[in-house]
């Protein structure tokens, strides 16, 4: 139902991955060993505690157009006529079969893509707001702020730092045990 990087350890355990590949370029198998299998396990209980939620279709359908095509929709109104229900009446089965209201489902899929791209990316802010189906960069730091109680650059700048101490400690104990 969810796109992968809606799973923040598996997110996290990648690119930690990916870090520690680009500065070191000849432990693969010490990194095979110490993130990959512990990857494979998370994905494994991720795959194991989402087969367990069963919807109705009209909700899954939803849910997919969301994953799917969540820079597209203009809204709720607008997913709301794609599946074919009056927006109040989705609005409410939403809620009663997920829990959340689809308008903070549609946001926490757009918010969370664009932590993604905010931190492997090289585009804009205002491209980065468009990907993630906001008409404008203010809007998207407006929305971006209130679900995180920072902008999108202080997240930027904050996760950067903390991801690069974790590379430099990482890569001293590699070297260390290399020896």
């Amino acid at each position: 139902f969810f796109p992968i990087y809606n799973n923040q350890i598996v997110f996290e355990t990648i690119f930690k991955i990916n870090q520690i590949l680009l500065v070191d370029k000849e432990n693969h198998d010490y990194i095979a060993i110490k993130y990959c299998l512990p990857l494979l396990i998370e994905l494994y209980k991720y795959s194991q505690e989402n087969k367990s939620v069963i919807y109705p279709s009209i909700i899954n359908d939803s849910i997919n157009l969301m994953n799917t095509e969540f820079a597209y929709l203009y809204g709720i109104d607008d997913l709301a006529e794609k599946i074919g229900l009056n927006k109040s009446h989705f609005i409410r089965i939403f809620k009663k079969y997920t829990g959340i209201s689809p308008g903070k489902f549609l946001t926490k899929i757009r918010i969370e893509y664009a932590e993604y791209l905010l931190l492997y990316s090289e585009y804009s802010l205002e491209t980065i707001a468009n990907l993630c189906g906001y008409s404008d960069s203010n809007y998207f730091c407006k929305v971006f702020k209130k679900y995180h109680g920072i902008t999108p650059r202080e997240f930027t700048i904050n996760h950067h730092h903390s991801l690069d101490k974790y590379v430099k400690k990482k890569t001293i104990k590699i070297f260390l045990c290399k020896k």
